[in-house]
């Protein structure tokens, strides 16, 4: 399968999330190891969660509603770096 990643890092982090640099990391080793393709990385820094108007946020939905979109799935550190809370997850 393709695969994006997203990682998101907000400046009052409560969950201790990794930066984004190692959730990047962490998620093209494990793709790797599943024996998927990333094609491309989508990173918010000092963003909340509950935020929606993240600008890397807002690029991946748009990607990921062409038609011609170049991945299947998405790959995250944890579920709340998409959201904080599932009511807001991106649609």
């Amino acid at each position: 399968m393709k695969f994006v990643i997203y990682a998101r890092e907000s400046d009052d982090d409560t969950n201790k999330a990794p930066p984004i640099e190692r959730q990047i990391e962490i998620g093209k080793e494990q793709l790797k190891e599943m024996g998927h393709t990333l094609t491309a990385t989508f990173a918010d820094n000092g963003f909340s969660g509950g935020n929606r108007n993240r600008p890397d946020l807002q690029r991946m939905v748009k990607d990921a509603r062409n038609k011609n979109r170049n991945f299947d799935a998405v790959w995250t550190w944890n579920q709340d770096r998409l959201a904080r809370d599932t009511e807001h997850n991106p649609n």
